[in-house]
C-alpha cells in the first residue's frame, strides 16, 4: 500500500505538478511503494516544470533587438560567413545553394551570406519583434532575405534547403532530449538529400571543467568593458558566480546583465534576467543526430576551419552534420 508523503515534501508538490506528471506519462503514483522513490521522481518533475515555463518565456533581452544586437555585435561574422562557405563548398561540393539560419535573430549571418554567396536565404525565429528588426536591419544592407516565423522545435518550409545553420548556442535553449529530437526532425525534413546542418555551441570542456559556469563580461568591441564610457555605450556581464546548474537535467540558468553608460559616462544597469541553457556533449548529440537520421560529418573547436575539437583551448563546439 503507497505510504502517504511527508507533509513537508507534499506542501511542495502543486496539483500543477502532479498533472505535469500524468502529461508526461510517468506510472501512475500507486505504483510506487517506496516515499523516497517517489519523492525523486516528483522533484524531478518539479525541476521540468521550472525549466520548460522558463523556455516558454521570451527573453526580456531578446524581446529587445536592437539592445540585443547591440550587446553581441562583438562576433566576427564576415569570418563566420566565410566558414560558412568553405564549409558548404568542401562537404556540398558547390559554390551556392539554400540556405536557412535557425533561430537567426538579428540574421546577421544569412544577410551576409546571401551577398556574398547570391544564394536563397532563409530566416526563422519566434520572436516577431526580432523578426521585424532583422528585416528592416537586411533592407538597410541590401540583402534579399525571406523572413519566416516558426518554432524552431516544429517548422515546415516549403521547399528544401542545402544547409541549416544554428549558431551562439542557439541549440542550447532546446532544455531537453525530446525537444531537441523534434528539431533535428524539422531540420532533416528541411534538407534536400545529403544537407548540412551546422550546430555552433559551447565546448562540453567547458562544463567539465567549470570555466563554463565563470562569468565573463565584455564591451561592445569585445574586449574588457570599462568603469566609464561614452553615453549609450554597453557593457555585458555573461554569467554570474552563483548560477545554478542542474547536473541531472544538464541546465544552467545563465544570469546575463546588461549595463549601458549614461549622459555622464557612468555605467548603469538596465536589463538582468536568467536565461536556461542546456549543456550538451558531443556524445548526446552524436546519438540525437543519429536518431534522426544524421552522421556527424566533421566536429571543430571553433568557427574557424584549422581550430581542432580536440584542441585543449577549443573555445566551441561546431558540430557538422549530414543528412541520411
Amino acid at each position: 500500500m503507497l505510504q502517504k508523503l511527508p507533509a513537508a515534501i507534499a506542501s511542495r508538490v502543486p496539483v500543477h505538478i502532479c498533472r505535469r506528471a500524468k502529461s508526461l506519462q510517468l506510472q501512475s503514483l500507486r505504483e510506487f511503494q517506496d516515499v523516497g522513490q517517489l519523492t525523486c521522481q516528483l522533484q524531478r518533475i518539479q525541476r521540468i516544470y521550472s525549466l520548460t515555463s522558463h523556455a516558454a518565456k521570451e527573453s526580456c533581452l531578446y524581446s529587445t533587438p536592437e539592445l540585443y544586437d547591440k550587446a553581441f555585435s562583438f562576433r566576427e561574422f564576415d569570418e563566420e560567413v566565410e566558414f560558412l562557405e568553405m564549409i558548404f563548398r568542401s562537404h556540398v561540393g558547390k559554390q551556392k545553394g539554400a540556405f536557412l539560419e535557425l533561430g537567426c535573430g538579428p540574421a546577421r549571418h544569412a544577410s551576409l551570406l546571401q551577398q556574398k554567396t547570391g544564394s536563397f536565404a532563409i530566416a526563422l525565429d519566434n520572436s516577431q519583434a526580432m523578426l521585424a528588426y532583422a528585416k528592416d536591419a537586411a533592407r538597410r544592407a541590401g540583402a534579399s532575405v525571406e523572413f519566416k516565423q516558426g518554432d524552431m522545435k516544429q517548422f515546415h518550409l516549403q521547399e528544401r534547403v542545402d544547409m541549416v545553420y544554428m549558431l551562439f548556442g542557439t541549440f542550447g535553449h532546446l532544455l531537453d532530449s525530446q525537444s531537441a529530437q523534434r528539431c533535428l526532425q524539422s531540420i532533416h525534413a528541411a534538407l534536400k538529400p545529403d544537407g548540412l546542418l551546422v550546430i555552433e555551441l559551447a565546448h562540453p570542456a567547458d562544463a567539465f571543467d567549470g570555466s563554463l559556469m565563470q562569468e565573463d563580461e565584455w564591451g561592445e568591441d569585445g574586449n574588457e568593458p570599462s568603469q566609464v564610457g561614452t553615453p549609450g555605450e554597453l557593457a555585458v556581464q555573461y554569467g554570474k558566480s552563483g548560477d545554478q546548474f542542474d547536473a541531472i537535467e544538464q541546465v544552467l540558468q545563465r544570469t546575463v546583465t546588461i549595463c549601458q553608460a549614461d549622459s555622464n559616462g557612468k555605467m548603469q544597469k538596465v536589463l538582468s534576467e536568467t536565461v536556461p541553457q542546456r549543456v550538451y556533449t558531443y556524445q548526446e548529440l552524436k546519438l540525437l543526430a543519429a536518431m534522426s537520421s544524421f552522421d556527424v560529418h566533421a566536429a571543430y573547436g571553433d568557427m574557424q576551419m584549422d581550430v581542432s575539437f580536440c584542441d585543449p583551448d577549443a573555445p566551441r563546439m561546431v558540430l557538422v552534420l549530414k543528412r541520411l
